[in-house]
């Protein structure tokens, strides 16, 4: 049991880790996009009532409620606009659920559109495989992300831009780029950092 109890947050090589991170982000997207804010509070007393999540895992829960407070709150004064809550879960560094959102809009988009999208959520993977020191992964990621962003740098979602996107996915120790919001987090990591 003690192994378990000691497990890092790795949700690429730990089953629940990787639940405990599709089932929040899950429950934030239904909470945003179905009308359904009872999803977060479920999922986090579910989780919390398990004997087998570590202080790893417990702090990654409770990391990740406490950004998807933030983000219920800043897409309850946008108005619910698609292309300012990918924006307040990119600036917060939850670039899983970033991608998980943008997935959707992936799916109905067609054209440009679609691979732009595409392009967003490889450059979210990009980062996601950095934090997970999968340097090759992220490479991978960031050049296919870089390709179709350096085609369309004028059609990017509302207020993404292009050049800043394109010089931190060129640099493995850049910081991601923020936009539309205050430098707050050059100074730190968002508060997705914790895990991918």
């Amino acid at each position: 049991m003690a192994e378990i109890l000691d497990q890092p947050f790795d949700p690429f090589r730990h089953r629940l880790s990787r639940d405990l991170r599709n089932d929040l982000s899950e429950a934030l997207l239904a909470a945003l996009t179905e009308g359904d804010p009872a999803r977060i509070p479920e999922t986090v007393a579910r989780y919390r009532q398990r004997t087998d999540l570590g202080p790893a895992l417990a702090e990654y829960l409770e990391r990740r409620l406490a950004c998807y407070r933030v983000i219920l709150t800043e897409s309850e004064a946008s108005g619910g606009n698609p292309d300012r809550l990918a924006r307040s879960f990119w600036n917060h560094e939850l670039f899983f659920e970033f991608h998980e959102l943008l997935e959707k809009r992936w799916l109905r988009a067609t054209g440009a559109e679609k691979e732009i999208l595409q392009a967003l959520i490889r450059a979210a993977g990009a980062y996601i495989h950095r934090r997970s020191g999968n340097v090759s992964g992220a490479a991978k990621m960031a050049a296919r992300a870089r390709e179709i962003i350096s085609r369309y740098p004028t059609r990017l979602p509302s207020g993404f831009e292009a050049a800043p996107l394109l010089a931190a996915l060129d640099d493995p120790a850049a910081p991601p780029p923020h936009f539309g919001a205050p430098a707050r987090n050059r100074t730190g990591p968002g508060c997705g950092h914790v895990g991918p």
